[in-house]
C-alpha cells in the first residue's frame, strides 16, 4: 500500500502542479480498517517526505463505536497530525446514509478550503466500486451513474481505489494497525449492506459477472468522457452576447443530445457562462425542462435557478440571467453624448468627410438634433411614423430576443415621431446630405 500511495501522491503533485517540498493532505477518517491503513501509510510516508497531515472524523454519535473511534484519535500523537473532529446527529426520519454523505462532503469541504489542503484523499477501494456500480445497476442508474466512485471528483482523491480488500486486511495484520469494526456495518436493512454481504462475494467470485461490471464501469467512463469532449466543442460555438450575459441555442442542435446528455449539456452552459452551479435537481426536474425546452411555444418562461430563466424562441431558446437585464436604465431621455443606456451607449462623433449612413451610425440634419432627439424603451403597439410597419416585426427578423426587446432602444424627434432603431431601422427623410450634419453612433 505505502508503496502505491506514494506513486500515486508523486502523481498527484505532478497533475495539479503541487509544490512537492510541502504538501497538505486531508484524510477523510472513519476508524475502520480502510481509512486507518491510509491513516497509517501517510504517516510512515511522512516521515520520508514533507506530508501534513489533516484528519478529519464525523462523529454520528450512533453508537458507542463512535467514541471509541473519537477517544482513539485522543491519543493519536498531536504532533504527528493536525485533528478536526465534528460531532453531529442525523434526524431519525431522514435517510441516514444520504444525509450522512452530504454532511461529511460539506465538513471536508469546508477544512479543505479553510486549511489550503491540497489533498483530500478518502480510504474507497475496488470492492467500494464494485457494491457501487452493482447498486447503481439495481436502481436503474443512468450512464453517468454508473461510472461509480471516480479516482478524482471534485476536490476528492481516492487513492487505493484500485486495490481489492483484502489486500487491506493484509497491510492491516501486517503493519498492525489498530481500527474498529463498527456495528451498523452489519446491519442489512441498509441496502449497501446487504450488497456488500450478499452480493459483492459472488461477483467477485464469478469471473464473467466480474468482467461485466467492470466493462459497464470502463465503457460508461468512455461514453461520458467522449460527452465531455462533445460539450466542450459546442460551448465554444455557443451564440453569446458576453455585455448582457445571456446565451443562444438552436433547438437542432439541443436535439442531439438525449435525455440524459442534455442534463449535463445545460449544466454545462450555466457554469460555463454563468457560473451557477445546479445541486439538488432530481431526474424529474430535468425532465420537465427538457419537455419545455421542445414542447412549449414561442415566449414561454422558464425559471431554471434562483436568477437564471430560460425563453423559448422559434428556433430555439435564450438562457439568460435577468438582473442584467432587469438593471438596466429605462426613464426617457435626451441623447447626450457618452449616454449609457439600455443595452449600450450613444456616441456624438466628430466631422468626418464620410456621410454613410449605417443602422447603428447616423447622420441625422443639425435642426433636428438640436430640436431634440431622445431616447425611450420599446412599448406594444410601435410603429415607424406614417407607416404600419410595425417595431415588433423588425424585432422577430433581427432575432431580438424577448426579454430584451423591452429594454430596446427607440429614439424619437422632440414630436414623438419615431425617426430610428438602432441597428435596425433609421428615417433617411431626417438624414443630412452635408458633412455638417451630427453624426451619433449607437454601440452595444
Amino acid at each position: 500500500m505505502i508503496n502505491l500511495l506514494k506513486k500515486k501522491i508523486d502523481l498527484y503533485i505532478k497533475e495539479e502542479d503541487l509544490d512537492a517540498k510541502s504538501i497538505n493532505v486531508q484524510l477523510a477518517y472513519s476508524g475502520g480498517i480502510d481509512s486507518s491503513c491510509l491513516l497509517d501509510a501517510l504517516s510512515k510516508l511522512k516521515s520520508r517526505n514533507e506530508i501534513n497531515i489533516f484528519l478529519t472524523y464525523i462523529n454520528y454519535s450512533t453508537s458507542s463505536y463512535s467514541e471509541k473511534v473519537k477517544n482513539h484519535i485522543d491519543s493519536i500523537d498531536i504532533d504527528l497530525i493536525k485533528k478536526n473532529i465534528f460531532n453531529v446527529n442525523i434526524d431519525n426520519e431522514l435517510n441516514f446514509e444520504s444525509e450522512a454523505r452530504k454532511i461529511r462532503y460539506n465538513f471536508l469541504k469546508k477544512i479543505h478550503y479553510q486549511h489550503n489542503i491540497d489533498l483530500t484523499f478518502t480510504a474507497h477501494h475496488l470492492n467500494d466500486q464494485i457494491e457501487t456500480i452493482i447498486m447503481k445497476f439495481i436502481d436503474g442508474s443512468d450512464y453517468v451513474s454508473m461510472q461509480g466512485i471516480r479516482k478524482k471528483y471534485n476536490f476528492l482523491f481516492r487513492p487505493i481505489l484500485e486495490l481489492e480488500k483484502r489486500d487491506i486486511l493484509s497491510y492491516a495484520i501486517k503493519n498492525n494497525v489498530t481500527y474498529f469494526e463498527d456495528p451498523t456495518n452489519e446491519d442489512i436493512s441498509y441496502k449497501r449492506n446487504k450488497v456488500r454481504k450478499f452480493l459483492v462475494p459472488y461477483v467477485k467470485s464469478d469471473q464473467f459477472l466480474s468482467n461485466k461490471v467492470n466493462m459497464l464501469n470502463e465503457n460508461s467512463i468512455s461514453k461520458f468522457q467522449k460527452l465531455k469532449n462533445r460539450i466542450e466543442k459546442d460551448l465554444k460555438s455557443l451564440k453569446y452576447n458576453k455585455r448582457f450575459k445571456y446565451v443562444f441555442i438552436e433547438i437542432d442542435n439541443f436535439k442531439k443530445y438525449n435525455l440524459v446528455d442534455s442534463k449535463i449539456y445545460l449544466v454545462s452552459i450555466l457554469k460555463f457562462i454563468f457560473n451557477v452551479k445546479m445541486k439538488n435537481r432530481n431526474k424529474n426536474f430535468w425532465l420537465s425542462v427538457n419537455d419545455f425546452i421542445l414542447k412549449s411555444s414561442t415566449g414561454s418562461l422558464l425559471n431554471l435557478s434562483k436568477n437564471i430563466f430560460i425563453q423559448k424562441n422559434r428556433e430555439g431558446f435564450f438562457l439568460y440571467d435577468h438582473r442584467k437585464i432587469s438593471d438596466i436604465f429605462s426613464n426617457k431621455t435626451k441623447i447626450r453624448n457618452d449616454l449609457n443606456w439600455g443595452i449600450g451607449k450613444f456616441l456624438l462623433e466628430s466631422k468626418t468627410k464620410s456621410n454613410k449612413v449605417l443602422k447603428d451610425r447616423i447622420l441625422i440634419d443639425q435642426n433636428h438634433f438640436l430640436n431634440g432627439l431622445f431616447v425611450r424603451n420599446w412599448c406594444h403597439g410601435d410603429r415607424i411614423s406614417n407607416s404600419n410597419k410595425k417595431i415588433s416585426d423588425m424585432f422577430i427578423k433581427k432575432k431580438i430576443p424577448l426579454f430584451l426587446k423591452e429594454k430596446y432602444p427607440i429614439i424619437e424627434d422632440c414630436d414623438g415621431n419615431i425617426i430610428w432603431v438602432p441597428g435596425i431601422y433609421f428615417d433617411k427623410k431626417y438624414s443630412s446630405d452635408k458633412i455638417e450634419g451630427q453624426r451619433i453612433l449607437w454601440m452595444e
